[in-house]
């Protein structure tokens, strides 16, 4: 072989590699160019939803997010997590001529974009679990375009607890006091109680406070105690307001929450004893067991009877 031909040979082979460096190199900055999104943040967090936002460093238009979310502690072994590590794995896509679209719907679970712009892209997850810790980590494709070389890195970790289950409060029994208000012999004596239960995602402590008049015993209040039920008494023919404020151990919104007990006016439930006598003393009729039966009969007219034990004695 002519040593010539050798030397144009390996001048060509010399130039391709020249080329495919260069074509590396070109790759590897065009990869840079995608800017990994920051400050990941979440808010209008509820039972099962939450609105995911962060902040791409170039103009999000014609740009694509993929958005992984999954329990706390979440350690994928290279770069961001794929479908298997996760609860919620979609990638959502914003274009300056056609707006908002979502690719791989197959892959989308419960997302629905709401707004780009300039500063902040936010996307609102849905059909999550109660009381549970989550981390998400957003990668950003730049103008749309597919493919690990167009692709930024995954961003740092961003965290939420979506709320916990509300605890339920409920009236178990209600005492109406022995005597009506309008008697004289009217006491404010009646009870109720009141019965506190956790929610399916965790256990509380609460402070519970009845506001009503009269004041009820024990002053109104039991503070930080544990799901249960909870007696109040002397309470009064009155409507009472009961407000369950969670001071420990849940993550409930609100935090305070009311319920209304009716405590009804009181009976009064001894028949009145009445006697009438004559101007000389002599029983004419009464109700009264232990006497002896009186078999005369006088039309008196109509009177009304006083109350019994609750209320006054009147002699006619």
């Amino acid at each position: 072989m002519e040593r010539t031909s050798f030397t144009t040979n390996r001048s060509w082979i010399l130039g391709l590699l020249t080329l495919v460096i260069g074509l590396a190199g070109f790759q590897r900055a065009q990869a840079q160019d995608c800017p990994t999104p920051i400050g990941l943040s979440s808010s209008m967090i509820t039972l099962s939803s939450a609105r995911l936002s962060w902040t791409p460093v170039d103009n999000p238009i014609d740009n694509c997010w993929t958005v992984a979310i999954g329990g706390q502690g979440m350690t994928p072994a290279m770069g961001c997590p794929n479908i298997a590590q996760t609860t919620v794995f979609a990638t959502v896509c914003y274009s300056g001529a056609t707006g908002w679209s979502t690719n791989n719907p197959a892959q989308v679970n419960g997302v629905g974009v709401l707004t780009a712009s300039s500063t902040t892209v936010s996307v609102t997850v849905t059909g999550l679990q109660a009381g549970t810790d989550y981390e998400f980590v957003v990668a950003q494709t730049c103008d749309g375009v597919s493919g690990a070389l167009n692709a930024s890195g995954c961003s740092t970790k961003g965290m939420f607890s979506t709320l916990d289950a509300n605890p339920t409060v409920s009236t178990v029994s209600i005492t109406s006091p022995s005597c009506p208000t309008v008697s004289t012999g009217y006491l404010p004596n009646g009870s109720f109680s009141v019965k506190v239960e956790d929610g399916s995602t965790c256990v509380g402590k609460y402070t519970i406070t009845v506001s009503g008049t009269p004041t009820v015993t024990p002053g109104g209040t039991y503070t930080n105690v544990a799901a249960g039920t909870y007696m109040f008494t002397n309470a009064g023919a009155a409507t009472y307001t009961v407000t369950v404020q969670t001071t420990d151990g849940c993550n409930h919104s609100p935090v305070s929450r009311t319920h209304t007990v009716v405590v009804p006016n009181g009976p009064d439930v001894t028949a009145p004893i009445f006697y009438v006598r004559d101007m000389f003393g002599v029983d004419l009729v009464d109700n009264e067991a232990a006497t002896a039966t009186v078999t005369t009969s006088r039309n008196l007219g109509s009177f009304l009877l006083p109350e019994g034990s609750c209320g006054r004695q009147d002699f006619f």
